[in-house]
This record gives structure tokens, C-alpha cells and sequence, in this order.
């Protein structure tokens, strides 16, 4: 018998060193799943311990279903409340919460300070001589000795400025030239082409007569001035005319002499177009925003 073993051993020795091989693997194998098994019990039992060590220092959970002691007493107090509380009972509570009332300020209101758009001005801004007699032989001599104020009708048939007049968006300028060093920007119109389109603009159109030659004063109580658009015009006499008139009391007699150089801003509803002799005339009286009252 033991011979056939020892046979079997001798013919088997590779076979059996393979299995001794896988023997010992299995073993190793179970012993390191034995240890990880053992490592993994006892940290399951430390994280037990200590979520039992945690839940015991915790406090106790209320029984939210259960009314609390401090709900009842809130609930007491609100049956048993008087409503006559907050007027004589707590003499130190104050019971009106909402917005009180600023006492009203004694001071008078700032006034809100506003300015036209086109200031209603006149201004004497040169001078120059006027000549006898206009290029084609027209005498401004002889028309000024004969020039009376009955002759450019009574003052005053123009009506006072307007908070339309205060806001007016309009504005055109009539004129040969302008002031040096204050000329504004557009086209200068002629007094001729005033006077054919004039009733083309609104009545708060704003017209600034850039310069008014005065030829003669006809008033010895008010300003009341006969004016030329040109000593220098082809046409002469013929639509260069213009009748000034201060309806304000404003403007003073000794501000003007003959050959002044004058502009003046005025309102459309107060020129108008007449005809004295042979002669058109521009009539303008002027105003200004003196006593009015804008919202």
C-alpha cells in the first residue's frame, strides 16, 4: 500500500505541489476575508455605541399635539380682553402706531423762479446817421416832417402778453442785420416779406426785429418811434417802414435819438400791417411779461 502511495506521489508530484499551491491560497483567502469580517463587526459596534451616546445627549422631543402651557395662557388672555386697555389702565403704553402729522411749517414756500423763453427786450446797440434822401432819391426827411402819431392810429390796439407768449416755440428774426458779437442763428427777414407773410404765423410766434433805424420820435409822453428796416434801399421809402410803440410805460423817451440802431422782441398778435399814405407800415406795440403769473 504504501508502496502504490509513495508510486502515486512520485508520478503526481507536479499535480500535487499545484494543489498544495491552491490550498494554501484558500486558506490565505479565508483568513483575509475572516479578519475583514472581524474589522467591520467591531466598527459597526463603535458607530452603534456612538450614535447611542449622541441620542442620549439630546433632549427629550416635545409632543407637538399636545397644547402647551404658554399657548394656553396666550389663549386665556385673549378671552378675558378689555377692550378699554390702551385709554386708562396702562398709562405708560401707547397704543396709536400709524403715521402722525409734521405741524404745518410757518415758513412761506419757496417760489418757483421761471423765465421765458424769449425775453420781451429792447436795446440800443449802435447808432447811425440818417441820410436826407434813400439811393433812389426818396427824401426820409420830408416823410419825418410830415409824420404825425394820429397818422399810425390810437394806443393801444394790441393785447398783453400771454403764458402761450411766456412758452412760445416760434421765434423768427426780421431785420438787415443783426448786433455785432450777439447775432443769433436763421434767416433775417426783410420788412417786406413780413409784411406779405404775416398772417402765415401763429399768434405767439416770437419776432425779433434785429435792428430798427429811428428816424423820428412822434410822442412827447410815451415811445412812440418811426423806424426804417434801411437807409440804403433800392425801393426807397417802399416796405421798409415800421411804427414802434411802448404800451408799457417801461421804456423812456431820452433812451432813444434819431439814427439808433434798436432791436426789439415782440409777439405776433401785437404787429400788424397798415397802410399810412402811399406807403405800407409794419405797426408794432410792444409789451412785455411784466405782472404775469405763470403756473
Amino acid at each position: 500500500m504504501s508502496d502504490k502511495f509513495y508510486d502515486f506521489v512520485e508520478n503526481h508530484r507536479t499535480l500535487i505541489k499545484v494543489g498544495i499551491v491552491v490550498i494554501v491560497l484558500l486558506v490565505v483567502v479565508f483568513v483575509i476575508r475572516g479578519v475583514n469580517m472581524s474589522r467591520k463587526a467591531k466598527e459597526e459596534a463603535e458607530q452603534a455605541s456612538r450614535e447611542a451616546e449622541m441620542q442620549a445627549q439630546l433632549p427629550p422631543i416635545e409632543d407637538l399635539t399636545q397644547p402647551t402651557e404658554e399657548s394656553s395662557e396666550q389663549a386665556q388672555s385673549s378671552e378675558t380682553y378689555d377692550p378699554s386697555l390702551g385709554l386708562h389702565q396702562d398709562s405708560g403704553r401707547v397704543d396709536y402706531t400709524g403715521p402722525t402729522e409734521e405741524p404745518e411749517s410757518t415758513e412761506p414756500p419757496t417760489p418757483v423762479v421761471k423765465t421765458p423763453r424769449w425775453d420781451a427786450d429792447v436795446k440800443v446797440w449802435g447808432n447811425s446817421p440818417m441820410p436826407d434822401k434813400a439811393p433812389n432819391g426818396d427824401s426820409f426827411a420830408n416823410y419825418v416832417k410830415n409824420a404825425e402819431l394820429k397818422d399810425f392810429g390810437a394806443m393801444p390796439w394790441g393785447t398783453k402778453l400771454t403764458e402761450d407768449d411766456f412758452n412760445a416755440t416760434q421765434k423768427i428774426l426780421v431785420g438787415e442785420d443783426q448786433e455785432p458779437g450777439a447775432a443769433e442763428y436763421g434767416d433775417i427777414l426783410s420788412y417786406g416779406t413780413l409784411m406779405n407773410n404775416l398772417d402765415s404765423y401763429s399768434d405767439n410766434t416770437c419776432i425779433k426785429f434785429t435792428k430798427m433805424l429811428v428816424m423820428s420820435s412822434l410822442s412827447e409822453d410815451h415811445v412812440a418811434l418811426l423806424c426804417s428796416y434801411s437807409w440804403y434801399s433800392a425801393f426807397g421809402i417802399e416796405d421798409v417802414l415800421l411804427f414802434f410803440e411802448d404800451t408799457t410805460g417801461t421804456l423812456s423817451i431820452s433812451d432813444f435819438k434819431q439814427g439808433d440802431e434798436v432791436s426789439a422782441v415782440v409777439f405776433r398778435h401785437n404787429v400788424k400791417v397798415d397802410k399810412v399814405g402811399k406807403y405800407r407800415v409794419l405797426n408794432v406795440q410792444y409789451s412785455n411779461f411784466d405782472g404775469l403769473e405763470v403756473e
